[in-house]
């Protein structure tokens, strides 16, 4: 949309707050249609968030620190879908050298740049902040993939970078190359150099939980070649080069799982045991050795999918006892029979509904008799009584729920009184009314699990309330609201058929209204105009 620039005060993931700032939009429907204009355009501070889609362009940050991201840079379908394309005529992403971790490059596919110095990103010794990226098939003398980058390195897939030139010594770091600051939760893998370190080189900084993978160079060091710094929790694995395959010059790092490396410092040197590794499923299966094999990291609490570290996969005592995993996936045992509340989307008026839990049958004993607990938000809901029975249930004469207390109620289903459940499905059905016209998400849990079901995972169902400004309904306030607002303004829909854009009550779809919902997603506890 083009002219228009919010002018809001905001606080945003991975940056610190500022007083005063912009949001931009790049887009068919945004204040401009290509990256670089918008860049232009913005001043450090300035948050920029771009549309789904494909931007040929080699973009440069000249010195500003703003955000530069996606709609969504931990949704992976977002992040392969919004791609700047470098057209293999220069670096795509160029820093000046001065911008600093206020810096943001985020949720973006970067891809087909060539340069002699970072065709993915060069950074100039620069101290950015790049997270949730995938950097790929690009090509450079000197760190393909990412170039002389000096801050947070986190959460991206760097693969299938060529490090090449016509002299040997001058072909370092396929994937990522003198790079000092903090590198993390990185899946590395399918990179090349013809001179050394096909996944990374002469990076030296924090190195940790990070999965390099198949990899090659045809000198030497594979995987890492001369990396210092602090290197914990890594997988250094499958890669080849003529001389030290996996890290040159030394198996250096703790923690770490190294195809032949050494066995010292809580190391480990045992098949990593991949999901897939032809093809290229770099997520562990639940026999791996990497499993609670690593050592704290107290400020890395999550894994390169946002799943929560740690996780205690295992009953072996492994690592230092912290339950880390090794590599940049943390294993999530997957629950055998779980029981939750289904998802419920609300919106609007609020009448009475039914919530209904399922059970997925693990296939062992057979279910003629069940108690559980259910709990849930008692400020936000009432519980109504156990309602009809649901399609496991459906001949059982009857099945009671007893309140215990605040947001707490028991249920059960006794033996006799229908066919036992030997299949997956809805257990029952709960009865609620909505107490509160707030919108937002919470959730509804199970616990207490008793009698036959008593060896089941407990889970949770997503209860999502409707509400002013949560236009696409996924029960939180985001840019994405804002974006779809200002396609109903260019589309000319009417603020009758869409009341919950119209969060400003002019009756009508404007801009003030994405405005608004930007404000109210940056300060939650901002009230609403009307």
């Amino acid at each position: 949309m083009s002219g228009v620039l919010l002018a809001i005060g905001l606080c945003v993931l991975l940056t610190p707050s500022y007083s005063t700032a912009r949001v931009i939009t790049v887009g068919t429907s945004g204040d401009f249609e290509t990256i670089q204009e918008a860049i232009d355009a913005a001043s450090s501070g300035d948050i920029i968030f771009v549309s789904m889609g494909i931007y040929r362009e080699n973009i440069h940050f000249h010195g500003k620190n703003i955000v530069l991201r996606s709609f969504n840079p931990i949704n992976s379908t977002v992040v392969a879908n919004t791609k700047i394309d470098g057209d293999n005529v220069d670096s795509v992403v160029t820093f000046s050298g001065t911008e600093t971790s206020e810096c943001v490059l985020s949720g973006f596919t970067i891809k087909n740049g060539e340069a002699t110095y970072g065709g993915g990103i060069s950074g100039n010794g620069a101290s950015p902040t790049i997270a949730f990226n995938v950097i790929s098939d690009n090509t450079a003398y000197m760190g393909a993939g990412i170039n002389r980058c000096h801050g947070l390195i986190k959460n991206n897939i760097i693969r299938d970078n060529t490090a090449e030139s016509d002299t040997m010594d001058d072909s370092k770091g396929g994937g990522i190359r003198d790079c000092d600051g903090t590198i993390q939760n990185n899946m590395i893998y399918n990179n090349s150099a013809e001179g050394m370190g096909g996944g990374m080189a002469l990076c030296v900084g924090r190195i940790e939980n990070n999965t390099i993978f198949k990899n090659s160079a045809i000198g030497h060091g594979g995987g890492m070649a001369d990396c210092g710094g602090t290197i914990k929790n890594c997988i250094v694995w499958g890669n080849t080069a003529l001389i030290d395959p996996q890290m040159y010059p030394t198996q250096g790092g703790s923690y770490c799982c190294v195809e032949g490396g050494s066995m010292k410092n809580g190391n480990i040197n045992v098949n990593p045991e991949f999901v897939d590794p032809v093809g290229f499923d770099l997520h562990l299966k639940a026999i791996s050795p990497c499993i609670d094999a690593g050592c704290r990291i107290s400020d890395l609490t999550t894994d390169i999918d946002n799943d929560t570290r740690p996780f205690d996969g295992t009953d072996e005592p492994r690592g230092d006892g912290g339950d880390r995993d090794i590599g940049a996936d943390e294993y999530i045992a997957p629950c055998s029979g779980l029981l939750k509340p289904d998802d419920k989307n609300l919106t609007p008026p609020f009448d009475p509904f039914q919530l209904g839990v399922l059970v997925t049958w693990e296939g062992t004993t057979q279910i003629d008799t069940f108690g559980f607990d259910l709990t849930f938000d008692s400020t936000r809901l009432s519980y109504g009584g156990v309602g009809t029975a649901g399609s496991l249930t459906s001949d059982w004469n009857s099945v009671q729920g007893n309140p215990q207390g605040s947001g707490r109620v028991r249920i059960g289903g006794f033996k006799g009184q229908g066919t036992p459940v030997q299949t997956d499905g809805t257990l029952v059905y709960v009865n609620f009314t909505v107490l509160t016209s707030d919108g937002g998400e919470f959730n509804v849990g199970v616990d207490t699990l008793v009698d036959d079901l008593e060896n089941y995972c407990m889970g949770k169902g997503k209860m999502v309330i409707g509400a002013k400004g949560d236009v696409n309904e996924d029960g939180k306030i985001t840019p994405a609201d804002a974006q779809i607002v200002f396609e109903y303004y260019l589309q000319g829909q009417p603020a009758s058929s869409h009341p919950e854009a119209d969060v400003n009550c002019d009756s009508e779809i404007t801009p003030a209204d994405a405005q608004e919902i930007l404000m109210h997603y940056l300060d939650p506890a901002r009230e609403w105009p009307c």
